[in-house]
């Protein structure tokens, strides 16, 4: 698992503080959400191959694409699987979204009735 710094990725669903699930085991393909470290610096960003270089897009029109090309380093950690959002006023200031509180009550959550 990985911490999110940063916003370049917010319109992929993936925000800043969020948890990643990273599968290190997995190949990334062409489109593949990865974790990987360019010249050292490690960034979440989509691959995508050409014939001579590699570009990593970023998910927010605020940020421009990576060029990584021939003789540059690049190294791929792993395919990002999941995303883990956390529920606070925090995150609700950065995507603009409502916070749901709790109701000082319990709520009785039904079990939906078996059709038979």
């Amino acid at each position: 698992m990985m911490r999110v710094d940063g916003d370049s990725m917010k319109d992929a669903g993936i925000l800043n503080g969020d948890l990643l699930v990273v599968d290190r085991a997995a190949k990334p393909v062409n489109g593949s959400v990865v974790v990987v470290a360019v010249n050292g610096e490690y960034t979440v960003k989509r691959l995508r191959r050409c014939a001579d270089c590699v570009w990593l897009e970023p998910a927010n029109p605020r940020y421009q694409p990576i060029r990584v090309g021939i003789g540059e380093e690049l190294h791929v950690f792993g395919v990002v699987r999941h995303a883990i959002h956390t529920c606070d006023e925090q995150v609700s200031r950065h995507t603009g979204w409502p916070v749901l509180r709790h109701a000082r009550s319990p709520v009785a959550l039904q079990q939906p009735s078996a059709s038979r």
